[in-house]
């Protein structure tokens, strides 16, 4: 396949040879361009200079070889996979067929989500589960609880094929609900819009909304070794590079316990090519399920070469020794004992091990977020009351990291807010202000909400198969379904066209663009919040 243009940046005529400039720094360790990549018969497509006039691409179609004979992936940058592959969601659909495609525009190429694509294709999930429940007349819960995958269906494929290792969705909503109190607030609501409607007064704009998730973490390979020193201290190199999730505090933990080694005594090196010959880096919520496992799986061969090199210096059979608490001991008799370190230097070789874990397919993680929405009729002002998140998990390596992980993440879940409410606002301000004011605790605006205000709770779910390290996945849908719960009205809309916060139809339109416009932008009105 041959996509002609006559772009000037395109130099190549058809027929032309082709060369393409290596730093060797970059080709240590796994490939850098697509073409890298160890698969069999891969054909290579390029955009090369055709001599017809004005013959200017304005649509890649790959449909035909992606179905042509032997073809498996066609990879290009329309694609979208991840907003297909998980379109579904959390919802067992017998049915599905999902076709993605990517438009070339001037714009930025990501939203507020950075362009990750599984926070779109929640959106799509949650807001049909939404659109359902309003057409059959249901509570959205009862229309998730119908449709969710039920744990004995794991590991479940989807409609694209994408494989579910675990899932519990139903314990993770229902223990969201039970810490926002649903029933109570849906008590709440109707006895709101109950007295209005007796009172003659304007329904109360108060909304609830509720969302699920899946993500997927897990992808890929890992490189990890183990060095016992002399001196008792424990190398381990990863190819996981940290920049602030905890590497050296969750790995070390991981090798101490595997190794019955004191914390401290653990080093973590990564980041540098010399010492790591392969790493697939930070990215993907891949971290400790595939990091981790990589250096656990080295600390089980450190355990093994330990007991048969011990065997040697006890002159007993490997069957007859025990390892625990940093070294190996002779069984029943623990005070003939060698420590970790003690081995490594009586043997000739010293006492490591390298590995490089394979994840045997993706872990994919779920979970809930309830937010309840209150909009002040008089002045447009938005109240988020409540943001309640629970997340799988899986197995918690340290609770003050995944605590941190969970509370962020839930946090950043505010930008949600900002889509469907501000970025509206920021286009009148834009107008009028030199420079958009942000909250701060250091000045007059204030800052954000202290983290107590936030109910976080993290689910170590029994039945998941993996430590799970993962960032939680933002949900457009919840604080779109509050404001929709709210107004009584659809919300169907995403980064693109700036959305308006208003009513649809009738007296209970609210007019932002006035109440701004009359403020002049000058000043920063009571209601702005």
């Amino acid at each position: 396949m041959i996509a002609a243009s006559t772009s000037s940046q395109m130099r190549h005529e058809i027929g032309a040879h082709r060369k393409r400039v290596e730093d060797p720094r970059l080709l240590r360790g796994e490939g850098q361009y697509v073409e890298d990549l160890p698969l069999h018969k891969v054909v290579e497509v390029a955009f090369l200079r055709s001599a017809h006039a004005h013959a200017r691409l304005t649509h890649l179609d790959v449909g035909a070889a992606r179905h042509a004979p032997g073809v498996l992936e066609v990879w290009t940058g329309e694609q979208v996979r991840n907003v297909t592959d998980y379109a579904t969601g959390a919802y067992h659909i017998d049915a599905y067929r999902g076709e993605g495609f990517g438009v070339y525009t001037t714009t930025s190429p990501t939203g507020p989500y950075r362009g990750a694509g599984r926070p779109e294709a929640a959106f799509v999930a949650e807001r049909t589960v939404e659109e359902v429940g309003r057409a059959l007349g249901l509570d959205p819960v009862e229309v998730r609880r119908r449709n969710f995958i039920r744990p004995d269906q794991f590991p479940y494929t989807n409609g694209a094929g994408t494989v579910y290792d675990s899932g519990d969705y139903e314990r993770v909503l229902n223990r969201a609900l039970k810490l926002v109190d649903y029933a109570g607030l849906r008590e709440k609501q109707r006895h709101m819009r109950a007295d209005a409607h007796g009172e003659g007064r304007p329904l109360p704009l108060f909304g609830i909304g509720v969302a699920t998730t899946v993500e997927v973490s897990g992808q890929g390979q890992e490189f990890g070794s183990i060095e016992v020193e002399p001196g008792g201290g424990i190398a381990a190199r990863t190819g996981s590079s940290s920049h602030g999730q905890g590497h050296e505090t969750t790995f070390a933990q991981v090798i101490a316990d595997t190794l019955g080694v004191p914390f401290d005594s653990v080093r973590i090196l990564h980041g540098d090519t010399q010492e790591t010959p392969t790493g697939g880096g930070t990215g993907g919520s891949r971290s400790l399920v595939v990091g981790g496992s990589a250096l656990a799986a080295s600390a089980e061969e450190i355990k093994k070469q330990a007991i048969q090199i011990a065997s040697g210096l006890f002159e007993v059979s490997p069957d007859d020794l025990a390892f625990g608490n940093g070294g190996v001991h002779v069984a029943g008799v623990p005070d003939r004992r060698l420590s970790l370190g003690e081995i490594a230097a009586a043997n000739t070789g010293g006492l490591r091990h390298a590995d490089s874990f394979v994840s045997p397919g993706d872990a994919v993680p779920f979970g809930a977020t309830v937010a309840v929405v209150n909009i002040d009729r008089g002045t447009g002002r938005v109240r988020l009351e409540r943001l309640v998140s629970v997340d799988d998990c899986g197995t918690v390596v340290n609770p003050l990291i995944v605590d941190g992980q969970v509370l962020r993440s839930t946090v950043l879940e505010r930008q949600d807010v900002g889509e469907v409410v501000l970025d509206r606002l920021f286009e009148l301000f834009i107008r009028t202000r030199p420079r958009l004011a942000v909250g701060s605790p250091a000045d007059e605006l204030g800052g954000m909400s202290e983290a107590d205000a936030f109910h976080v709770f993290v689910a170590n779910l029994h039945h998941a198969l993996r430590p799970k390290r993962r960032e939680r996945q933002v949900l457009a849908n919840c604080p779109s379904a509050a404001f929709g719960g709210a107004w009584g009205t659809r919300t169907f809309f995403l980064p693109g066209p700036r959305p308006r916060v208003v009513v649809e139809g009738g007296d209970q339109r609210l007019q932002l663009d006035e109440q701004f416009s009359a403020a002049g932008g000058r000043e920063r009105p009571d209601h702005a919040d």
